[in-house]
């Protein structure tokens, strides 16, 4: 109890805990007290333990009204009851932060991901994703990585292992197109950040009901030979898009990928740029793909361009490094980021071009081909978010039961 009882204190100096103030009142300089979902269906929950010892945690924190900063109290209940199921230390096999945001902005109701209990129900197609909602999705993603690292920081400090790349996603809450308020009777608050959490015990470290069997790990060797000469895609063969603004670094479990452009170089980042003449002066160095809207608004009148790169030990040795191998056990994480290489901001509300490329996996070795045609590229600067998770090397994990 007493060792609970000191990571707690700790995770709340970490958070910010002010000594002498309880945690239900210290919350954002611009609300006075937290928002808290009134509906039913809200993302709260009380962990849940599964047969083989391993529990599930959800948890919700809310914001002040405006863009204020995060009331970090959730993120400390969250620690807590990890820590009282884990006394001894556990494993961290999935982790999901969610970031949101009200679809409002300036007044403006915006296009929307979930309704206002969380759940998944998309705003029709005739409301158009367009700037405003795009900027909603900024603000969700920041969120959600502003909350990334002192939920990593706490876990490390309560023994907790973090095997996994954490995912993050944005999403737009239906909030009747209205900003966050503490009004009596207002609708649930869509500047959230939800956390879902599976922790797992380790060997002898035990959780409350501690298990003892061992997981397979599938050696080296095969995930080598599993994810050689695998390619992931990131391409744009589709219409509205003219423009220099669409420049991501694309990262593969954790490492940075390269790949070669048009001219054989290789470069470290994918380019969907298309306007004017291809070349170093603005990044425009894809490979041409025909696209729904050839123009001679875009050099030499091709507006499609794609990127591939190869998983191998010439061009992306460090994929094949032994840790980073057995840490994701043939699960394929891929995320993007929106750079900034001197091209600047796409307009006011959006540093890349929006929705702009599409990705696809082909992991040569088990055949599978996987083309994430309803996912798209981000478009905050510096801000990675996942774009693709696939179990990769299925078929080699079961050759090694």
């Amino acid at each position: 109890m007493k060792k609970i009882n000191e990571e707690l204190n700790y995770m709340k100096y970490l958070f910010g805990y002010q000594k002498g103030v309880v945690i239900s009142e210290q919350v954002t300089p611009k609300s006075d007290t937290p928002i808290q979902p009134q509906a039913q269906g809200t993302p709260a929950s009380e962990p849940t333990q599964g047969d083989d010892g391993c529990v599930s945690f959800k948890e919700t924190g809310t914001f002040g009204e405006g863009n204020a900063d995060t009331d970090n109290a959730h993120l400390t209940k969250l620690i807590g009851d990890i820590i009282a199921k884990f006394p001894n230390g556990g494993n961290v096999t999935s982790m999901k932060i969610i970031g949101g945001a009200s679809n409002a902005v300036g007044g403006v109701a915006t296009a929307y991901d979930l309704d206002n209990n969380y759940t998944e129900s998309p705003s029709p197609e005739t409301t158009p994703r367009g700037p405003k909602y795009q900027k909603n999705i900024g603000y969700a993603t920041n969120r959600a990585n502003t909350a990334k690292q002192p939920i990593l920081d706490g876990l490390k400090n309560a023994n907790i292992t973090v095997s996994v790349e954490p995912t993050v996603e944005a999403k737009v809450i239906n909030t009747g197109g209205k900003n966050d308020t503490t009004n009596a009777g207002a609708m649930n608050p869509g500047q959230i950040v939800i956390v879902e959490v599976i922790v797992c015990p380790t060997q002898g470290g035990g959780g409350r009901d501690e298990i003892t069997t061992v997981t397979t790990t599938v050696p080296t060797v095969l995930l080598e030979e599993c994810f050689e000469g695998s390619e992931i895609t990131i391409y744009y063969n589709g219409k509205g898009h003219y423009c220099d603004h669409a420049v991501y670094d694309i990262v593969a479990n954790g490492i940075k990928l390269k790949r070669r452009d048009f001219q054989g170089q290789l470069q470290d980042y994918a380019s969907l740029n298309n306007v004017g003449r291809q070349g170093a002066i603005n990044l425009d160095n894809g490979i041409n793909i025909p696209s729904k809207e050839d123009t001679d608004k875009c050099a030499d009148g091709i507006c499609g361009r794609s990127n591939t790169f190869i998983l191998d030990k010439i061009t992306n040795e460090s994929f094949f490094n032994e840790d980073v191998l057995q840490k994701y056990q043939g699960t394929l994480v891929v995320t993007a980021a929106c750079v900034n290489k001197g091209q600047g901001k796409y307009d006011n509300v959006s540093d890349c071009h929006t929705d702009v490329g599409m990705i696809k996996f082909n992991i040569k070795k088990m055949g599978v081909v996987q083309d994430l045609e309803q996912k798209s590229t981000p478009n905050m600067f510096n801000a990675p978010v996942e774009i693709g998770r696939i179990d990769a090397c299925k078929g080699y994990k079961q050759q090694s039961k």
